[in-house]
């Protein structure tokens, strides 16, 4: 009988000890939303009153993990928001930032920065962590787990991290926002589509599909010596930035295309271009499109960009192209001397500033200012390093010869219609 008993008692101890096993090996599994966590260990933490913890520990919190590093600029930025809301809720909730990187690193990057210190930013830190960050799995960060009385309730960005989100996990409220999932299954490697079911076929029409949920934004050639084929390929694009991608391969410009030189003839213009009153995830999820394409190897990056417009055309019912239209410029032009302030003596040698090419660009890339047109010719520096306001650089172009006017023109402008 006991010889029967200890043999039962090794069988049970060997059962549970593979499972451990399993679960400590290769087999782990991803925690998601809805999904009861097991008290796991949090092994260091600094910039707290304990130095170790686990899960269980805050069961009666609403504990938010955030999956950050010091060479992520935005999870830094966002750190002065988690101690903001760690101060609103107190002991309510407990904001845990969560790092690979070991007690050494993060001591340093916190005694060195000066945007944590202006902020006050004084938070509790996670260190040298290999056991939550292989329970929820992760490509991107920042990457926040919510968990609630033991459950996960949400997997997001610091976008949504708010008072009212938090306040309605600890009212109990089930939140119905865009999760974030990193789907870390997924092998770019191969096709989106399957080739063999006739999605498309090699040189001829590619294929589209919309938003790939948890796949990172990618633009990708694969070249494949076995069939030949040179495999072109795009994940969660927004479609204006797809077509612009590919019409800069076909007709290069020395311009930004920015909103001021983009015309959409569409019924909601919300589709093409972000709004930021939303969670730019949530517009991604709705707008993106996922875009694939096989050609012959060697095929002309050209010709394959013209092939992807043609394919957006007639996959998506729409026409991009760049044409001629009449707008509102800022025009640069030089000072005709019989005409225009006779105080003006020549122009002067340059010595330091920045050509009207690159004052051009900074004009364009502010986004806020009418497209600009250079009709000067003029290829040499000028003494202009800087300006206030486009009054300031007015003045400045005038003592180099130049006068910035607006005035309409007939410039290129990307035009978007809906067929």
């Amino acid at each position: 009988m006991m010889k029967t008993l200890k043999i039962c008692t090794l069988i049970l101890f060997l059962l549970v000890h593979n499972a451990i096993g399993q679960e400590e090996g290769n087999t782990i599994r991803n925690l998601k939303i809805g999904d009861t966590v097991p008290d796991l260990p949090i092994t260091q933490i600094i910039n707290d009153e304990k130095t170790s913890s686990s899960i269980a520990e805050y069961k009666d919190k609403l504990l938010i993990l955030d999956f950050w590093d010091t060479f992520c600029g935005s999870c830094i930025n966002a750190l002065a928001k988690v101690d903001t809301l760690q101060k609103v809720f107190g002991t309510q909730v407990k904001m845990l930032p969560v790092t690979y990187q070991s007690a050494e690193v993060i001591n340093t990057f916190l005694i060195g920065s000066k945007f944590l210190g202006q902020n006050k930013v004084d938070l509790p830190y996670a260190v040298g962590d290999k056991v939550l960050r292989e329970r929820f799995k992760h490509r991107t960060i920042s990457h926040l787990v919510w968990i609630y009385k033991g459950e996960v309730k949400a997997i997001t960005g610091t976008a949504l991290l708010s008072k009212a989100n938090i306040q309605l996990i600890l009212d109990g409220k089930q939140p119905d926002w865009f999760m974030k999932d990193d789907d870390m299954g997924y092998d770019l490697n191969k096709p989106i589509f399957k080739i063999h079911e006739g999605a498309y076929k090699i040189g001829q029409k590619g294929a589209v599909r919309g938003y790939l949920p948890g796949v990172l934004i990618k633009t990708i050639a694969i070249v494949n010596n076995e069939n030949g084929t040179l495999r072109t390929f795009f994940v969660n694009r927004d479609v204006l930035g797809l077509y612009l991608s590919q019409w800069a391969i076909i007709k290069p410009h020395d311009f930004v295309p920015g909103p001021q030189r983009i015309i959409l003839e569409v019924k909601d213009p919300t589709k093409y271009t972000y709004n930021s009153k939303e969670v730019k995830d949530v517009w991604n999820s709705k707008h993106s499109i996922c875009y694939e394409r096989l050609d012959p190897i060697g095929t002309d990056k050209v010709k394959i960009a013209r092939a992807v417009v043609s394919d957006l055309d007639s996959l998506l019912g729409l026409l991009g192209r760049w044409e001629k239209r009449m707008k509102n410029c800022l025009v640069i032009s030089n000072i005709d001397t019989a005409t225009d302030l006779p105080k003006y003596e020549g122009r002067k040698i340059p010595k330091k500033g920045r050509e009207l090419f690159s004052i051009r660009l900074s004009l364009e890339f502010a986004q806020i200012n009418p497209p600009v047109v250079d009709e000067t010719n003029y290829k040499g520096k000028t003494d202009i390093l800087k300006w206030i306001d486009l009054n300031d650089l007015k003045a400045q172009l005038l003592e180099e010869g130049f006068i910035l006017k607006k005035e309409p023109r007939l410039i290129d402008v990307f035009v978007l219609t809906e067929k």
